[in-house]
């Protein structure tokens, strides 16, 4: 993607649904002068859904899942070429809404015991115990529960929404 937007926009029904971790790279340039001692580096991601790992140059700079979204970058930074890169885990949520829109390929029943809105397998599929393809290949999550309110629901923000920024932070004694 050319630019940062929440993967529940995209164009493409497999990245607007996609569930998993996604990683986002990119090279930026640092001038010498802008790294000295008195000012500390700090990357801030703005936005992200859900959780985030940092890795600048080959340094992995950790994990962050809430905001602010941001962290010190020590001396991994360095003058000249840097090179980062994020990975972004988001909910299964939009994959289960996606899979909506394609033919069910299992037995469902309301008879199940549970005080829950929702239907749960009558039997775990032929295809599942015997690891043969799936009848409706386009659905990609396998579950044991339905639940009905998700057939119309709008999809949540997902990725690295930013915008990404490099702050310097200076300290100043105060007397």
């Amino acid at each position: 993607m050319g630019r940062l937007i929440s993967l529940a926009q995209h164009d493409g029904p497999g990245v607007r649904h996609f569930s998993g971790t996604t990683t986002y790279t990119t090279e930026f340039e640092v001038p010498a002068a802008r790294l000295s001692s008195s000012r500390q580096q700090v990357l801030d991601l703005g936005d992200v859904q859900v959780i985030a790992e940092v890795t600048l140059n080959g340094r992995n700079l950790g994990i962050l899942w809430k905001a602010p979204f941001s962290v010190a970058v020590g001396d991994a930074l360095k003058p000249g070429r840097n090179e980062l890169r994020i990975r972004v885990a988001d909910l299964w949520v939009n994959r289960l809404i996606g899979d909506q829109n394609f033919a069910d390929d299992c037995q469902w029943t309301t008879n199940t015991g549970s005080t829950a809105k929702g239907r749960g397998l009558v039997e775990i599929p032929a295809w599942v115990i015997h690891n043969t393809p799936r009848p409706s290949p386009e659905r990609k999550a396998f579950v044991s529960w339905q639940w009905p309110h998700l057939k119309n629901k709008q999809l949540l923000p997902s990725g690295l929404l930013g915008p990404v920024t490099l702050v310097s932070e200076s300290e100043t004694e105060m007397r």
